[in-house]
């Protein structure tokens, strides 16, 4: 059998066993016994079952994305030293001066989760902070890049970026966390008729630096 395919069938069998329990009850020895692999196969694999939960996220997000969005507006990332496959995770694109529009990476990323709500709600929870930190780790230099993208040079102390980055990230994820937690409103949210703030993080970070510039010389004089 292929690696490939190997990999996959490790992954299906994960999800599955995620769905019926929860990610952290999902024990290694089971699914080895359930598919009639040996521990050496799965670890070829995979480091540990959250990084078979963070690869299955990861291609699924990446498919969603290559339908919404053209190569050139992706932003994409090999997922680990283990696997090296270039996967899209978000998006970089400029509709003004340092101004973004991530509207289509949200609508992917909601798309992406409402594919699988059972098995998604198991990994964005409180529940599973390895998971979601985790998570929160992939995306953060993604959003110091979009700040740095919108101050366009201007000053930002590294603590204030720091925090700004952290309130961005968090922000993203618990969009994630209540979309899933309000399956009857799944169709509302994605529904940029009813839903016009799927851009709100951009812009409000956009709001904030513009209206709270900070002065390099007045910092360096305290």
């Amino acid at each position: 059998m292929a690696k490939r395919d190997t990999r996959q069938l490790i992954a299906d069998a994960f999800v599955d066993a995620v769905r019926k329990t929860s990610l952290s009850r999902v024990r290694i020895a089971d699914l080895i016994e359930q598919l009639g692999i040996n521990r050496n196969t799965y670890y070829y694999h995979f480091s540990s079952k959250h990084e078979t939960a963070l690869w299955v996220f990861r291609r699924a997000l990446h498919d969603q994305l290559c339908e919404l969005l053209p190569k050139e507006q992706l932003v994409s990332m090999p997922f680990s030293k283990r696997i090296p496959q270039e996967l899209a995770l978000y998006s970089h694109i400029e509709i003004g001066a340092r101004t973004l529009d991530a509207s289509l990476f949200m609508k992917g990323l909601l798309q992406c989760v409402a594919s699988d709500p059972t098995f998604y709600r198991k990994l964005f929870t409180v529940m599973e902070p390895e998971f979601v930190g985790t998570v929160e780790r992939m995306y953060y230099p993604l959003l110091v890049d979009d700040i740095t993208f919108i101050l366009d040079g201007r000053y930002m102390p590294k603590e204030t970026l720091a925090l700004v980055a952290t309130l961005s990230v968090r922000s993203l994820v618990g969009t994630v966390e209540f979309f899933l937690q309000n399956p009857s409103m799944q169709k509302s949210l994605l529904d940029e008729r009813v839903n016009p703030f799927v851009n709100a993080l951009q812009e409000s970070l956009f709001e904030i630096i513009q209206a709270h510039p900070i002065n390099r010389y007045a910092q360096r004089a305290r």
